[in-house]
């Protein structure tokens, strides 16, 4: 009975260990990009053939595989303990040498998602030279390919098929004071309410009066709801960037 309840206590303790691990396994897949495009194409499928109420996003993906990879963490971590004519002390033993090996040389998941972000945002102004190579003429007196790159790009942004940052824009200060406010994630659901104008995007402003807003609405009236300096995935948008 003894033996029992300490088999029965350890099964508990490893349920955090393990939806830890598979949180963090997930976490650095994504930043790696190695899961991202297949959480794109599965929630596009769910959406079309499942059902079309719910909100089939890439995050809902890979919060499921990270369930599964905790349902694989965790039937392993039992399998140890509970195996037949096995020692729960050599198991858990076995079990944590075989984790701390995975692990030791690994990054915290947060901070390695830090990292990977900085190395890939780039000025979303940065776009427009990217445009030119690839046969856009983005010369908003001249053409209007400026204005229809720009709607393809809110598209995209409403999909979440590009990650941005920027800015929250609260109140005034100047561009020399930018890094007063630090650059975060844009949200999806951001993009459902606020676009990108061309006129601004594909103008003569610095990336630091780059906005988010809305149609008809100057950025000042739109304080404490849009961003500001926004900034894109640079590897997302090389290879979103349609040629001309």
């Amino acid at each position: 009975m003894r033996e029992f309840g300490k088999r029965i206590l350890w099964s508990l303790l490893l349920l955090p260990v393990t939806a830890g691990g598979s949180f963090a396994i997930q976490k650095i897949l994504a930043a790696w990009g190695i899961i991202d495009p297949f959480a794109r194409i599965v929630g596009e499928w769910l959406k079309m053939n499942v059902t079309s109420t719910v909100h089939w996003s890439p995050e809902i993906v890979l919060w499921s595989v990270a369930f599964i990879i905790f349902i694989i963490l965790y039937s392993g971590a039992l399998s140890l303990i509970w195996r037949q004519g096995g020692q729960p002390g050599s198991s858990i033993s076995e079990y944590a040498s075989i984790a701390s090996s995975t692990f030791a040389h690994i990054e915290p998941p947060h901070q390695l998602n830090q990292n990977v972000a900085a190395q890939n945002r780039i000025p979303i102004v940065r776009l427009r030279e990217m445009a030119a190579a690839v046969g856009w003429n983005v010369d908003r007196h001249t053409s209007n390919d400026g204005f229809n790159l720009t709607n393809k790009l809110n598209q995209a942004a409403a999909d979440g098929a590009l990650q941005f940052w920027g800015r929250k824009y609260e109140y005034e200060f100047g561009e020399d004071a930018a890094d007063s406010v630090p650059l975060v994630r844009i949200s999806q659901k951001h993009f459902l309410d606020y676009r990108f104008e061309s006129t601004n995007l594909f103008g003569d402003a610095s990336n630091f009066y780059i906005f988010t807003g809305r149609l008809g609405k100057q950025p000042s009236q739109l304080k404490g709801w849009i961003y500001r300096d926004i900034h894109v995935d640079r590897k997302q948008i090389e290879a979103w960037l349609p040629a001309r």
